[in-house]
Order: structure tokens, then sequence, then C-alpha cells
């Protein structure tokens, strides 16, 4: 028969295999990852050579800007070019004193008078003093000069023109009023005001406002404490001829001409220098932005190159662990061993007497290095039989008795039986100890090991000198080649055999 036809593989078969030889996976899988990032280094090894000289990064051809990175480019420019600045500056000082013209030459009152008859209303304040106290002529003097300065400090500031413009009624504002009220003092003293206004109407009203404000509000607000009374006088209304304003309406004409033939030189100067720096800044960002490229894709085939040293180490690694697993496959279901002595038994028609569990004898063993993961391995294999196991004297007790039943059924004393094993120190314990169960046997037989090194033809004397043959075998430890052909000699001899014992060893 056949060797397949007596052994048969489990799920639980394969795994073992795999595991049990974790030291060539390890071995295989760190070849496996070596091997391949040797291969991706060698692929890799040229990486970047093409993008750099003279230890520099070679600039990407062929670059362009967006429109939103031109568009940065040109705020840079415009708000960092020193030269770029002074054209703007220029141009924003050139705008501002054109819009400042135009909009006096549109909404100034005064310039737009007929020159030929304005309108003109004039009054005299007058400061008088009194003299209450009796002061000399000099001292009532200096403070008449005081309280003019006083006066006419007052009616040219900017909160009487505001004020004006409250409580005039003419809709005109504080700058227009500022224009059509001249203010002086006079030799006198007295304080002379000139209004202009576009009509009678307008003319009587600030003449009136003017007087009125001047009595109920500048009065009071007079910082000198010195008896005194106002007066208007010398009020007269007239129309006159005054060629000034035509002479300064021209003149602002002239002015915002002249500002917007400069705004239009300096607008073609400030152009021409920002073409000149936009080019050479687009230039610079061209050639940053190529470089930077260039870097980026340097710095990406680097990570690729990373990427790919990984993955090729991660390939190596899982076709080391995959070709290990194979092999301890291949290696496992190829050895010869006898895998399950109860299955072998059945199969070959023997009686499976029992499997008896032995320590592990080797104390070696136990120093070699990750003996506790062989350890765990083998009971991983072994947990169905160790969840069901008796104990090692329970299991040699049933072992005896069931010799003891199988002798007593033949009739022989002192029945002589042979031991058919390999030489091992689990077998010749559980040997020895069937021995000494036997001798308190109610009948006597013997256990006879064979001898170490025994040869085939020793084999075959102990056999015939034997009244019957027992098998003893070690689970994945025993040829299973070696047993069948000692069942054919055993056939051959016509011995009578007993039955298999299986011994295991626990780790």
């Amino acid at each position: 028969m056949q060797k397949q036809e007596y052994e048969s593989y489990y799920l639980r078969d394969f795994i073992y295999f795999a595991l049990k030889g974790w030291r060539r996976i390890i071995i295989f899988a760190l070849v496996g990852a070596i091997l391949f990032t040797g291969i991706a280094s060698l692929r890799n090894r040229d990486l970047g050579n093409n993008e750099i000289a003279d230890g520099e990064v070679i600039a990407k051809t062929g670059v362009t800007l967006t429109d939103q990175e031109l568009k940065a480019v040109n705020d840079y420019v415009v708000k960092s070019n020193i030269g770029v600045l002074r054209y703007l500056n220029r141009l924003t000082y050139l705008q501002n004193s054109a819009n400042t013209l135009a909009e006096r030459l549109s909404n100034s009152i005064y310039l737009s008078l007929d020159p030929e008859a304005q309108l003109v209303g004039s009054f005299d304040l007058v400061v008088k003093m009194q003299n209450i106290t009796n002061e000399n002529t000099e001292t009532i003097e200096q403070r008449h000069s005081l309280l003019s300065l006083e006066y006419l400090k007052s009616v040219r500031s900017s909160v009487f023109f505001t004020e004006l413009e409250k409580v005039s009624g003419t809709n005109i504002n504080a700058a227009n009023l500022r224009e059509l009220v001249l203010v002086s003092m006079k030799a006198d003293k007295s304080i002379h005001f000139e209004i202009s206004a576009p009509d009678m109407t307008v003319l009587q009203r600030l003449c009136e406002a003017i007087r009125k404000y001047i009595v109920v509000e500048v009065g009071s607000q007079i910082i000198y404490p010195y008896t005194h009374n106002i007066e208007f006088s010398d009020t007269v209304y007239d129309t006159v001829k005054n060629p000034v304003i035509m002479e300064r309406r021209l003149q602002f004409e002239n002015d915002l001409n002249k500002i917007s033939n400069e705004i239009t030189v300096v607008t073609a100067e400030y152009e021409q220098v920002l073409d000149d720096v936009l080019v050479e800044e687009t230039e610079k960002a061209i050639e940053r932005k190529a470089i930077n490229l260039a870097e980026q894709e340097l710095i990406e085939k680097s990570e690729r190159a990373q990427a790919s040293l990984s993955l090729y180490a991660a390939g190596g690694l899982i076709i080391g662990v995959l070709v290990a697993v194979l092999w301890n496959f291949y290696r496992g279901s190829s050895s010869g061993k006898l895998l399950h002595a109860e299955n072998f038994s059945r199969r070959s028609g023997l009686l499976f007497i029992n499997e008896i569990f032995v320590a592990e004898q080797d104390k070696n063993r136990r120093k070699r290095l990750a003996f506790a993961l062989d350890q765990r391995i083998e009971r991983f294999y072994l947990k169905e039989k160790v969840r069901n196991t008796v104990s090692f004297d329970e299991a040699v007790s049933y072992a005896v008795s069931v010799i003891d039943g199988l002798s007593a059924g033949r009739a022989k004393e002192n029945e002589q039986i042979v031991a058919l094993a390999a030489d091992d120190r689990a077998v010749s314990l559980a040997l020895g100890r069937i021995n000494q169960g036997a001798e308190h046997s109610k009948k006597k037989f013997s256990l006879l090991p064979l001898e170490k090194d025994a040869g085939r033809i020793s084999v075959i004397e102990a056999i015939k000198a034997a009244d019957s043959v027992i098998i003893f075998v070690r689970p994945r430890q025993t040829e299973l080649e070696d047993v069948l052909r000692s069942l054919e000699i055993i056939q051959e001899l016509n011995k009578p055999i007993l039955g298999l014992i299986s011994v295991e060893e626990i780790l």
C-alpha cells in the first residue's frame, strides 16, 4: 500500500507545518525584504541626477504664471517698489490737487458771482470801552486792542462759519461762507465785514445773521472781562465791479490744466517704470516658480522612491513569508512522518490501545532561543488531545490493563512481547513504566524494547523470539515507512500484533 493511504492531512496540520517553521519564515522574510529593497535601491540610484547640476537644482523649463500669480506680482510691485511708490505718491498728490481745484470751480459761490456786478454788503463792528474804574488812557487802549483782537479771532474761526451756516438760512456751506465773508481790522481797531452774495436777499440775510450771532454768541465767549459795548456802523449795500473774481477763476482753470498735463506726463512715466519693474519681477517670479517646481518634483520623486522602498520591502517580506510557508507545507507533508497514530491504526487494521503523554525529557531544549514560542505552537497543535487526555500514570495503567487483557486471551504464561519503537527517551520512559506495571498484573508479561541502533536482522530475530508485538510510535517523529516495513516483516513472520501505542511529548 502507498503511504498516502495511511495518512490524511487536516487544516490544523498545515497550520502546524507553517508555524513550526517560524524561524525559516523570519529568515525568508528578511531575505526577501533585503533582496527587494536592494532591487528598489538599484532602480532609484539615478533618481534626481538629471535635475541637479553643480549641487543646485536645475530650473524647470516652460513655466508660466497664472493670472492669480501675475496679480500677486503686480500687487507686490505696487506696494513695495520704491520707484513705483514715488510715482504713485506723486500721482495721488496731483490727483487730489486736481480734484480740489475742480471742486472749487464747480461748487464755489464766490467764483460764480458776476465780476461786472458783484453784490457787496459791508459794516463795521465797533468795540466801545467803558471806563468805570477811572483807568488811564493807555490802559484803556490796551484793553480795547485786546478785545478787538479777540472779536477778530472769533469771527475768523471755523466755529464761527460752521454756526453761521446753521443760522443763516441760506443753504450756503461753511467753506463757501469763508470765501463770501471777508473780515479785517481797521486802523481804529474796528472790525470791518465785507459780504458777497448771489442776490440781495441772501446778502441781507447773511449780514443780519452775522450781526445777530456776534451779539448773542460771540460776545458771551470773549475771555476778557473788560466792560464794553459793541455797535454796528456804516452798513452799506452796493454793486461793484470785481475783476479779481474772473482772475481767480482763470487762475484756477490754468492751474487745473497744468496739473492735468502733469498728471498725463507722470502717468506715462509711471506706466513705463511699472512695466519695466513688472517685467523684471515677473522674470524673477517665473525663475523662482521654476526652481520651486523642480525642487517639488525632486521631493515628490524622493518621496515616491522612499515609498517604493517601503513597498518593495513589504512585497519582499510577503513573498518571503509565502515562500517560507509553502516550503514549510512541502517539508511537512513530504517528510514521511507519522502524524495521526489513531488514523493509522484504523486504516492498517491495528488496535489503537491509547495515547500516553510524557513530560518533555530534553531539558536542554528549554535553553533554545524562543523555546516559549515553540511550546505554544506545540500546545496549539495538541490542544484537542491535551484537553481530553488523562495523567501519565492513568494512561500507563490503562495500557497495562489492555495488554494484560490481550495476553490473557492467549493463555500463555510469561508472554514475551517485543516493543517495536525507535530509540527515544519519551518512549523509553513510557515503556519502563508499562514494564513496572506489568510486574504487578495478574498475568505476567514483559515488554522487550529493541536494542539501540538495532539493524534489520536484529529486528527480525527479536520478532521471531517474541510471542507478540506492540508498536510504539511518536507522532511527527516516527517514520511512516519504517512502521510499514515493520508491519510487513511481522506479517511475514506470522506474529500477532497486540496493538499500537502513541507516545506524545508535551513541551
